[in-house]
């Protein structure tokens, strides 16, 4: 008699299934940040975007100064804003930055290609956020 055949799968279904509720779910995040410009932050890492807010709570952001967060779970600030912890107001989204060889900002200083500009106490969003957007 003829042995039945293993039948074998390559769990590709499952992998959809689950692609695809992480994509409902991150269309979700998304989705309170729908009205949001994204600003151009720069020629260099474009396929980035970064996220700059006040909320130092938020899970894996990094200081940039106090009052001021770099990056940071995208879905933990959309549940912040959905439970009114947070106004979707308060994140910047990015794309793109400026990247400097050692030494190089401080050249460009010199030749008044950016300035220094105090922070502490500003207000965030700034503003006149410039409306060049990405």
């Amino acid at each position: 008699p003829a042995q039945p055949r293993p039948v074998w799968t390559t769990g590709k279904r499952l992998l959809d299934d689950e692609l695809s509720q992480r994509r409902r779910t991150r269309d979700a995040d998304l989705e309170v940040f729908s009205d949001h410009h994204i600003f151009y932050g720069g020629p260099d890492g474009g396929a980035n975007l970064t996220m700059l807010h006040p909320h130092g709570h938020l899970r894996g952001c990094v200081a940039v100064r106090p009052g001021l967060y770099y990056g940071g779970d995208l879905a933990h600030a959309a549940a912040l804003v959905r439970d009114n912890e947070a106004e979707a107001s308060d994140f910047v989204f990015y794309k793109g930055r400026v990247d400097w060889r050692p030494g190089e900002l401080s050249g460009e200083m010199e030749f008044g290609e950016w300035v220094h500009a105090a922070v502490e106490g500003a207000a965030w969003p700034p503003v006149g956020l410039m409306p060049r957007t990405a």
